[in-house]
């Protein structure tokens, strides 16, 4: 989990560098620019590939 973390978001940089706040800012910062781009790509393929199912 942790190097999906960092492959995903590499400025999270090595665990000793940073405080625990700045990880968990970093850290949910980086869960909603995913959350931001993945979430309107998935209702486009919903809304394109399912349109049955949802």
């Amino acid at each position: 989990m942790k190097q999906l973390l960092a492959n995903v978001c590499p400025f999270l940089g090595p665990e000793k560098t940073h405080k625990t706040e700045v990880k968990l800012f970093y850290f949910f910062s980086c869960v909603y620019l995913i959350f931001s781009f993945l979430i309107p790509f998935m209702n486009i393929v919903n809304f394109l590939v399912l349109p049955d199912l949802f």
